[in-house]
């Protein structure tokens, strides 16, 4: 019986196919309401079964399940809120479950608001992962959380303002400017504290000072509500480079997180078409030049865990190992063949075993699995891309919406045009 279910569910993503086939570049809602229930069934496997706070785990493989990281927590939080308004979640157990995990939250160890980078999961509760004295707090992995946390207080806010109340309050006491550098042109990696009083023992020695990055998103996010400056934003870098013969933005691995993660969010195309959107759009067609040239059967490149179990970076420069969130990101992006590739990619991994979360690591010549092991945060990036129409209307509803729209608009007018 159990595993008839599993198949079934199975089968609701191999649908996917036949929309795709019957309209190959229709990128709309059809297309990814075929898919969505079952990768939202997927999701939850995720959360730990301890019923005090339900938190994401940070991954499948061994102590995975132990531990997560402010980033799991407030991308599942996303993927609850976008669920209920596709019908896919029941909106009383999904503000249930944003309860329980805005309770634990509230009373977890922070540093001026910040959350810690690593969790302890229990079964009697989560807690700062304080080990050998240290407490470690990465810039972009708190944003993360107080960004879900702003999205959900505004969609509580009507409807449950206390719940909305104390979902804000945590993204308020927040104080970013701990990791503004150089004269409020620079935002800090992160630092890690002395656990007993909170001394700071090291500054981590990066900055986040490229716009085509994961932080693109969280520095705009932070920017709109007032936490750092907008020199932060203005002065981070955003310049070009050669991919397969087409100029792209340059990144960190030229991957397809840092390209396009940011996109689920806000049509980046639309509010940046000289600089992002063209950017975009040629990454996607970079990364179809490069299957091609190579015999790829599929393709979507970025860090994932690869066939020796170590996480790695994989990108346009380094495209080896596939991996299924990559190839939703690219959906993301208003361009040809970018659906069908991912249809395949699920077609490849069609498996009675379902509906587990899609593997980290795949062949890009067969598309046949090279690690099995599955990450919350690739899974709810995956989840994002296919409901990117949702969460940008989610997050439209936020007060700073209209702000962070402006700061992205601005990256054409300081930046060169992207060359034709």
């Amino acid at each position: 019986m159990s595993l008839n279910w599993q198949f079934l569910k199975w089968m609701s993503v191999f649908i996917v196919g036949a929309i795709f086939v019957v309209s190959t570049e229709n990128l709309s809602g059809r297309v990814t309401d075929a898919a969505g229930p079952s990768v939202y069934a997927a999701l939850k496997t995720l959360r730990s079964p301890a019923a005090s706070h339900g938190f994401a785990v940070d991954n499948t493989g061994p102590g995975g399940r132990t531990y997560t990281k402010p980033t799991n927590i407030g991308l599942d939080l996303l993927s609850t809120l976008a669920a209920v308004e596709r019908g896919q979640e029941d909106p009383f157990h999904a503000r249930e479950h944003v309860r329980r995990v805005a309770a634990v939250l509230a009373k977890l160890r922070t540093y001026k608001g910040l959350f810690p980078e690593y969790i302890k999961l229990a079964a009697d509760g989560a807690f700062a992962d304080t080990d050998n004295g240290r407490l470690r707090v990465s810039s972009v992995d708190s944003a993360w959380l107080h960004f879900a946390l702003s999205v959900a207080e505004a969609y509580y806010k009507k409807t449950d303002p206390l719940l909305a109340r104390k979902l804000g309050d945590m993204v308020r006491a927040a104080d970013y400017t701990v990791f503004v550098r150089e004269g409020n042109t620079r935002f800090r990696h992160g630092m890690t504290l002395s656990s007993e009083d909170d001394t700071v023992l090291e500054e981590w020695p990066f900055n986040y000072d490229n716009k085509n990055s994961e932080a693109r998103l969280l520095v705009v996010f932070l920017t709109a509500i007032g936490k750092v400056p907008e020199t932060v934003w203005r002065e981070m870098t955003y310049t070009y480079t050669q991919a397969a013969g087409l100029p792209v933005a340059e990144g960190w691995a030229m991957s397809a997180f840092v390209e396009l993660a940011a996109n689920s969010y806000f049509d980046e195309g639309r509010l940046a078409s000289r600089t992002l959107g063209r950017s975009h759009a040629n990454y996607v067609a970079a990364s179809q030049r490069i299957a091609a040239e190579r015999g790829y059967k599929v393709f979507g490149w970025a860090p994932c865990y690869s066939p020796e179990d170590q996480y790695k970076e994989y990108g346009l420069q380094n495209p080896d190992v596939a991996t299924p969130y990559a190839a939703a990101l690219l959906t993301t992006v208003d361009a040809p063949g970018a659906s069908q590739n991912f249809y395949k990619l699920v077609q490849s991994l069609a498996s009675p075993a379902g509906p587990a979360p899609f593997p980290d690591a795949v062949d890009p010549r067969t598309g046949q699995v090279l690690n099995r092991r599955a990450l919350s945060l690739d899974q709810n990036l995956l989840y994002h891309a296919l409901a990117k129409d949702t969460l940008r209307n989610l997050v439209s509803r936020t007060e700073w919406a209209r702000e962070a729209s402006r700061l992205i608009s601005r990256v054409d007018e300081w930046h060169r045009p992207l060359p034709n």
